[in-house]
Protein backbone atom coordinates (compact mmCIF):
# COMPACT_ATOMS: atom_id res chain seq x y z
CA UNK A 1 0.00 0.00 0.00
CA UNK A 2 1.15 3.76 -0.51
CA UNK A 3 -0.75 7.08 -0.96
CA UNK A 4 -0.92 9.36 -3.85
CA UNK A 5 -0.43 12.87 -3.51
CA UNK A 6 1.94 15.45 -5.07
CA UNK A 7 4.46 16.92 -2.94
CA UNK A 8 7.09 19.29 -3.24
CA UNK A 9 10.14 17.89 -1.24
CA UNK A 10 12.80 20.32 0.50
CA UNK A 11 15.15 19.87 -2.73
CA UNK A 12 12.25 20.96 -4.62
CA UNK A 13 11.30 17.41 -6.47
CA UNK A 14 7.94 17.05 -7.20
CA UNK A 15 6.72 13.07 -5.84
CA UNK A 16 3.57 11.63 -5.89
CA UNK A 17 3.90 8.59 -4.58
CA UNK A 18 4.44 7.78 -0.71
CA UNK A 19 4.84 5.04 1.07
CA UNK A 20 5.76 3.92 4.96
CA UNK A 21 9.24 2.42 5.17
CA UNK A 22 9.68 2.03 9.12
CA UNK A 23 7.07 3.06 11.80
CA UNK A 24 9.21 3.49 15.18
CA UNK A 25 7.11 3.66 18.51
CA UNK A 26 9.26 5.60 21.50
CA UNK A 27 7.20 4.68 24.72
CA UNK A 28 5.60 6.84 26.48
CA UNK A 29 7.17 9.65 23.94
CA UNK A 30 6.27 9.81 20.52
CA UNK A 31 5.80 7.95 17.29
CA UNK A 32 7.60 8.06 14.27
CA UNK A 33 7.03 7.26 10.39
CA UNK A 34 9.59 7.39 7.89
CA UNK A 35 7.89 7.64 4.14
CA UNK A 36 9.44 6.61 1.55
CA UNK A 37 8.88 9.33 -1.65
CA UNK A 38 9.07 8.61 -5.00
CA UNK A 39 8.30 10.91 -8.32
CA UNK A 40 5.30 8.86 -9.36
CA UNK A 41 4.12 5.25 -9.24
CA UNK A 42 6.39 3.83 -11.69
CA UNK A 43 9.43 5.31 -10.15
CA UNK A 44 8.63 2.73 -7.35
CA UNK A 45 7.98 -0.08 -10.18
CA UNK A 46 11.05 0.77 -11.33
CA UNK A 47 13.15 0.28 -8.03
CA UNK A 48 11.44 -2.98 -7.39
CA UNK A 49 12.06 -3.96 -10.83
CA UNK A 50 16.67 -3.07 -10.13
CA UNK A 51 16.13 -4.74 -6.89
CA UNK A 52 18.43 -7.75 -7.35
CA UNK A 53 19.81 -6.82 -11.61
CA UNK A 54 23.20 -4.89 -12.10
CA UNK A 55 21.13 -1.80 -12.28
CA UNK A 56 20.47 -1.92 -8.70
CA UNK A 57 22.71 1.45 -8.17
CA UNK A 58 20.40 2.94 -11.29
CA UNK A 59 17.70 3.55 -8.78
CA UNK A 60 14.91 6.42 -9.66
CA UNK A 61 14.71 9.61 -7.45
CA UNK A 62 13.30 8.62 -4.06
CA UNK A 63 14.10 10.57 -0.30
CA UNK A 64 13.00 9.19 3.02
CA UNK A 65 11.22 11.81 5.66
CA UNK A 66 10.33 11.12 8.66
CA UNK A 67 6.75 12.32 10.06
CA UNK A 68 6.82 12.54 14.40
CA UNK A 69 2.87 12.34 15.65
CA UNK A 70 1.75 11.60 18.85
CA UNK A 71 2.32 8.62 20.96
CA UNK A 72 -0.03 5.94 20.28
CA UNK A 73 1.23 2.88 21.76
CA UNK A 74 -1.18 0.68 19.38
CA UNK A 75 -0.75 1.78 15.99
CA UNK A 76 -0.28 -0.37 13.44
CA UNK A 77 0.88 0.65 9.60
CA UNK A 78 -2.97 0.81 8.67
CA UNK A 79 -3.23 3.53 11.60
CA UNK A 80 0.18 4.99 10.48
CA UNK A 81 -1.21 5.84 6.94
CA UNK A 82 -4.47 6.93 8.39
CA UNK A 83 -2.67 9.37 10.65
CA UNK A 84 -0.39 10.54 7.98
CA UNK A 85 -3.50 11.90 6.19
CA UNK A 86 -4.29 13.76 8.83
CA UNK A 87 -1.25 15.76 8.29
CA UNK A 88 -1.24 19.29 6.26
CA UNK A 89 1.26 17.74 3.87
CA UNK A 90 -1.15 14.46 2.66
CA UNK A 91 -4.04 16.31 3.52
CA UNK A 92 -6.84 14.90 0.46
CA UNK A 93 -4.36 11.94 -0.14
CA UNK A 94 -5.61 9.06 -1.81
CA UNK A 95 -4.95 5.14 -1.16
CA UNK A 96 -2.85 3.39 -3.64
CA UNK A 97 -3.07 -0.40 -3.62
CA UNK A 98 -1.21 -2.77 -5.27
CA UNK A 99 -2.11 -6.02 -7.35
CA UNK A 100 -2.80 -8.54 -4.83
CA UNK A 101 -3.70 -6.03 -1.81
CA UNK A 102 -7.23 -5.61 -0.80
CA UNK A 103 -9.03 -2.77 -2.03
CA UNK A 104 -9.16 -1.00 0.86
CA UNK A 105 -7.95 -0.93 4.40
CA UNK A 106 -10.86 -2.33 6.00
CA UNK A 107 -10.70 -5.69 3.94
Amino acid sequence: MAINKLIKQIDGINTEYHRIVRLEIIVNDINIIEVASYVNHDSRKQQIENENTENYYALPYMVIVPYSIPYDETMSVEGAYNALKQLPEFEGATDVFEEGQPLSLNE
